[in-house]
């Protein structure tokens, strides 16, 4: 019931918990057999902490990614927009200037009538 030595394997020199012995054995079942119950436990906390740091880790690295995924497509609609904007506006061009001229004959013509009324 070495719990130092254990720990020190493992964590210093990169022991495999999940090796087999020459019975084919793992360490856990090693020590659930010789009633290491404290060695037990830090096997169970270890392999579970383990499990949760690489599930953990690897849900980072996907949500991140579907972040980085998701903000590159927001720019290149930003962008698509902006591009759709310019080209429309430069195809109707002599249409919106036309117009604006007109409005601007229509206020200085009809202005005081629509202003009279009102």
């Amino acid at each position: 019931d070495r719990v130092d030595l254990l720990n020190w394997l493992v964590v210093s020199e990169g022991m495999d918990l999940n090796a087999l012995d020459a019975q084919q054995r793992t360490t856990l079942e090693v020590a659930k057999a010789s009633k290491a119950s404290l060695t037990t436990k830090w096997i169970v906390e270890w392999k579970a902490k383990t499990i949760i740091g690489t599930f953990l880790r690897r849900n980072y690295y996907h949500a991140m990614h579907r972040r980085r995924l998701q903000q590159s497509n927001n720019a290149a609609t930003l962008i698509q927009s902006a591009f759709r904007a310019y080209v429309t506006r430069k195809i109707y061009v002599n249409v919106l200037v036309r117009r604006l001229e007109e409005s601007h004959q229509f206020t200085n013509i009809w202005g005081r009538g629509i202003l009279f009324i009102c």
